[in-house]
C-alpha cells in the first residue's frame, strides 16, 4: 500500500494534530471550577490517549516513509 503524503507531509500533519490536541485539551481547562471533575479528567485521558496514538502513528509513518522530491510539499491530485 502507497502512502498517501511524503515525510514532510507527515511532519506537518503531526505538529498540526498536536497542536490541536494541545490546544482542545487547554480549552477543556480553562474552566472557573477550583476542581475538576471525574468527567474532565475522564476527557483528559481520553484526549491524551488519543494525542499518543496519533504520536505512534506519525513516529512509525515518519520511520518509513520517503522524502518527496526537493520542493515537492504537496499530494500530487492528477492521478498516475
Amino acid at each position: 500500500m502507497s502512502d498517501l503524503m511524503n515525510r514532510s507531509q507527515y511532519k506537518k500533519a503531526c505538529r498540526y494534530r498536536m497542536r490541536e490536541a494541545i490546544e482542545n485539551l487547554d480549552h477543556l481547562w480553562q474552566t472557573e471550577e477550583n476542581m475538576p471533575d471525574h468527567d474532565m479528567i475522564d476527557k483528559s485521558l481520553d484526549m491524551l490517549s488519543n494525542a499518543l496514538d496519533e504520536l505512534h502513528y506519525f513516529r512509525q509513518k515518519l520511520s518509513t516513509t520517503e522524502d518527496g522530491p526537493e520542493g515537492y510539499d504537496s499530494v500530487d491530485t492528477n492521478g498516475p
